[in-house]
């Protein structure tokens, strides 16, 4: 088997078209329940694409808005591991909070730490 087969599994037709999906698509990711889905395969560009998300909707990272806090939720009907919520602060001192469904980058990073043990 391949490396590349070993870390990413082998892709069903469901993953083939997951893949056709944008970057980030789904719900409107203003409650853990309409989590927006973050569609990559490496935990760095999902951060990356959830800032462009809160930027999208806040300004500018670090000038109209500043993270403050991320957490895993952890309700009944939600796997573990699965909805990530985003604390941001804007420049106006309003909190806001972002929820992204990161089931797929997680599980990527699961199978890269299972094959380099």
């Amino acid at each position: 088997m391949r490396l590349f087969d070993m870390l990413f599994g082998v892709k069903s037709h469901s993953q083939k078209e997951t893949d056709k999906m944008p970057p980030i698509y789904g719900g409107d990711a203003l409650s853990a329940q309409t989590a927006a889905t973050v569609n990559c395969a490496a935990m760095s560009t999902a951060n990356s694409l959830i800032d462009s998300f809160i930027s999208q909707r806040h300004g500018k990272k670090d000038t109209d808005w500043e993270p403050e806090i991320n957490f895993f939720v952890n309700e009944p009907n939600i796997p573990e591991f699965t909805v990530r919520a985003f604390t941001v602060i804007t420049k106006s001192g309003e909190g806001h909070t972002c929820y992204f469904n990161i089931a797929r980058p997680m599980n990527a990073t699961k199978k890269l730490m299972k094959v380099t043990g």
